[in-house]
């Protein structure tokens, strides 16, 4: 019910602006008897928009001024205009019974007499405020439709507008949303229209408030920012503060909530608004109330009470100290909370605050059943549930919102449509007169036509080579890049090559010696032939896919194929088999899974992995040669590890940097490996694995 009270006096008392600057030069008019009387009956208007801000006095003066007019014999207006004054007065100063009478008055001295329509549709209009404040709403209404009929729609706008408002803030009183939205889109029709920002801002609000009350927080808020916006640019501090008011209970979270309670006290203090400081803690206690915060909305009640006791506002008193007893109750504390709600219940009726009493009753039924006294709390509930069913039901549906919206859409739809009209006629209407300058310009474009063609012919001719000279340096350039690249991987192809000839050399002697030793018969010699000859084709066809993977490295860098690593493993250690037997190597593995690798960057990986594990821990007791699969953050890799000595620690920094030499090995293999693993974007790391030697991670 504030809330409307409120947006309805904003909307009655624009602030005041500029009224130091403005009043020695109007009062002069008005005071200057020489001057005509239409002249001076608008300056009258004009002074009283500028003084009704927050200045209730300055009614008084009008009224004295009007009233020594009416003295001297001046038209009925006046008296009109001096009724209208003081039934504002009496209005401001919540005297709604005195504001009747005067308005009732003027209405029928105007009425009997025909005087100005304006004056008597602004009478009308005052009347039907002063009857929806007092809770007679069908009366209110039939006032503000009479002071429609006395308006103009195409000259009267600013005052349509504001009727429209007054209308649609009487309709959501009565709790008829969806009419009241229908008069407030009407209000914001004709405020747009005149730029009557008070009007449309104050409409806005007002439709936020509704979506408030039918749970469309979302909606709301963007009405009520909106409405924030408008005031903020005009500069009215108090309606800004206000609505930030309203925008706390739309907040989408915590955070927002606060912001908005930040937003409206730092105006307030600012403007030392103490009223509004009132509502800001009270509307931030109800949101931290509706999510079980109980402490905290009990410090922001506690706090709205205080402002309002030493501004002496009752009816903030009341309705926070029901909110308090409310939660003392949910907490618990039956007794403390039980006393302040009997206490506020008296205020509650006189105020006829309905609301704040369903709350007061509901709590009180369930303090009453915590301490055991079901009489009570059963005739509480009562008051409660007869209570809810008195206050005017809600036209809470989706199909009153929908109906609303439907009805902006076919609004919108109708304007789109007239304005897309109005566009084709524009543009048949140009281009008729385009032809009518073609024909006149024909002659001219023919004779510059040949020229024209001439040079642009030659332009195109000419941008066409150049973008086709671009072309062609480009793809020369690209072609340089990849026969550097090419070069770079054929480079690596040889040392790569070498270096596992010279493995794969050793790994032939190696058999043997292991195979033959000194017994050379007929079959050693034989199994010793055949590993050779398996050895020799192996490498031949190692060194033929790995100079074939150097030449198509930007297909096969580029492709998505996924290849099996499995066979060639199984391949390599049948290979080495005889070495790892000889030296008594244990080898475990588990399969690995598939990688865009090739088959031939595969096999080099793991010749020089297992060769390097052969080396340095076929020198132990019980050597152990392990290759199996990890996979962490979603990414797999590849481990071997085995039981050597380790790597030292001297060569662990700069084992993939430079060949790092050793009694066992010039390290070569280990830099190409590294280097042309992160070609195709994987990588090796080093370390000394928890088997006691190295241990190897390519990840893919």
């Amino acid at each position: 019910m504030y809330k409307l009270i409120v947006f309805t006096i904003l909307l009655c008392i624009p602030p005041i602006r500029s009224i130091a600057q403005s009043k020695p030069t109007l009062h002069d008019i008005f005071l200057d008897e020489s001057q005509p009387d239409s002249l001076r009956f608008e300056v009258a208007a004009t002074l009283r928009f500028k003084y009704l801000g927050h200045k209730v006095d300055s009614l008084l003066w009008q009224a004295n001024v009007m009233k020594k007019m009416i003295d001297k014999g001046k038209s009925v207006d006046w008296s009109g205009m001096w009724y209208f004054t003081m039934g504002r007065y009496y209005f401001v100063t919540a005297r709604p019974d005195s504001a009747r009478i005067m308005n009732e008055a003027g209405i029928n001295m105007l009425e009997s007499k025909g005087g100005n329509p304006r004056i008597l549709s602004k009478l009308l209009a005052a009347q039907g405020r002063a009857e929806s404040v007092s809770g007679n709403y069908d009366l209110a209404k039939s006032y503000y439709v009479r002071a429609r009929l006395l308006l103009n729609p195409n000259v009267d706008v600013a005052n349509m507008g504001k009727l429209h408002l007054f209308e649609g803030a009487l309709e959501q009183e009565q709790g008829l949303f969806l009419p009241a939205l229908f008069s407030l889109q009407e209000s914001l029709k004709f405020a747009e229209k005149v730029q009557d920002y008070e009007t449309q801002a104050t409409a806005l609000v007002n439709i936020g408030l509704i979506f408030t009350e039918l749970g469309m927080e979302e909606e709301a808020r963007k009405e009520l920012l909106k409405s924030a916006k408008i005031y903020e640019q005009e500069g009215d501090n108090h309606s800004l503060a206000t609505a930030q008011t309203f925008l706390i209970p739309t907040a989408a979270n915590l955070d927002e909530a606060r912001s908005f309670y930040n937003a409206g006290i730092r105006i307030a203090t600012s403007a030392n608004l103490q009223e509004i400081q009132s509502n800001l803690h009270y509307e931030l206690g109800r949101y931290f109330s509706r999510r079980q915060m109980l402490d905290s909305a009990m410090v922001h009640f506690t706090q709205a009470q205080e402002i309002a006791a030493s501004r002496k506002l009752e009816m903030e008193v009341a309705t926070a100290k029901t909110q308090k007893g409310d939660i003392l109750i949910k907490q618990g504390k039956t007794q403390e909370g039980i006393a302040i709600l009997e206490s506020v219940l008296p205020d509650l009726k006189l105020l006829r605050i309905n609301a704040s009493l369903v709350t007061a009753y509901t709590a009180l039924s369930v303090g009453y059943k915590q301490r055991g006294d079901a009489n009570r709390a059963l005739d509480f509930l009562e008051k409660s549930v007869a209570l809810s069913d008195s206050i005017k039901s809600k036209e809470i549906s989706e199909n009153v919102i929908r109906q609303y919206l439907d009805n902006l859409y076919q609004k919108e739809k109708a304007q789109i449509e007239a304005q897309n009209a109005l566009s084709k006629l524009e543009a048949e209407t140009q281009l008729h007169q385009q032809r009518l300058m073609m024909w006149g310009l024909t002659i001219i474009m023919l004779l510059l036509g040949g020229l024209a063609y001439t040079f642009f012919r030659n332009m195109k001719a000419k941008k066409a080579a150049a973008e086709q000279l671009q072309l062609l340096n480009t793809r020369l350039q690209q072609e340089g890049e990849n026969l550097a690249q090419s070069n770079k991987m054929l480079h690596n192809f040889a040392l790569s090559v070498s270096h596992d000839i010279l493995n794969n050399i050793d790994l032939i002697l190696s058999n043997g010696n292991i195979l033959v030793g000194t017994s050379r018969n007929t079959k050693t010699l034989g199994l010793y032939f055949d590993q050779t000859q398996r050895i020799g084709q192996q490498l031949k066809e190692y060194c033929l896919s790995l100079l074939q993977s150097a030449r198509n490295y930007h297909q096969e860098h580029n492709a998505q194929t996924l290849y099996d690593p499995n066979p060639i493993v199984q391949q390599i250690l049948e290979r080495f088999a005889p070495l790892l037997n000889e030296k008594g190597f244990r080898v475990e593995t588990s399969p690995l899974a598939p990688s865009r690798l090739p088959l031939a960057i595969v096999s080099q990986v793991f010749q020089n992995l297992i060769t390097n594990a052969i080396r340095y821990a076929g020198d132990q007791d019980a050597p152990l040669l392990r290759i199996g699969q990890e996979t962490t953050d979603q990414k797999n890799s590849w481990v071997i590890e085995d039981n050597g000595p380790g790597i030292p620690p001297h060569l662990q920094r700069d084992l993939f940097e430079k060949a790092a030499q050793s009694n066992k090995g010039q390290g070569i293999g280990l830099v190409q490996v590294r280097e042309i693993l992160q070609k195709f974007e994987a990588d090796i790391t080093a370390e000394n694995s928890p088997l006691g030697g190295a241990r190897f991670v390519v990840t893919l």
